[in-house]
């Protein structure tokens, strides 16, 4: 009961501080996802995957430039060693990535290509 009452009292001071007077955090109000059909057929692929927790079709999507965290760990053989290493490695790397697909990521043009990043909360400037 406590938790319930915490969490209703959370989400009610978050909404208005999004909705109120005062200018709203980037972070607490998500974007809406737009994404171009290339993207979004993917991210659907991915769902699908992750719903099917289909390792071998995941590792063939890890590219070697794929970047995996902040201090170096990139490719395949990083991906691995990181989240296929033990069952609980894969079963923490399975709701990691039900977590991320379940929030918006914001999709952008370079002149390499289409980027996705999500969650969104990655590519947002912070007020300092």
């Amino acid at each position: 009961m406590r938790f319930s009452i915490l969490a209703a009292t959370l989400g009610y001071g978050l909404s208005m501080t999004a909705v109120g007077g005062t200018p709203a955090d980037p972070v607490m109000r998500p974007p809406v996802e737009q994404l171009p059909p290339p993207l979004l057929h993917a991210k659907e692929d991915l769902h699908a995957l992750v719903a099917r927790r289909d390792m071998d079709a995941l590792l063939a999507r890890v590219r070697p430039e794929t970047k995996l965290d902040f201090g170096g760990g990139e490719g395949p053989d990083g991906f691995q060693s990181a989240w296929n290493s033990d069952q609980e490695s894969r079963q923490r790397l399975w709701s990691t990535l039900e977590g991320i697909l379940a929030l918006p990521g914001v999709a952008r043009d370079f002149d390499h290509g289409a980027e996705y990043c999500a969650p969104y909360v990655f590519l947002h400037r912070l007020a300092r």
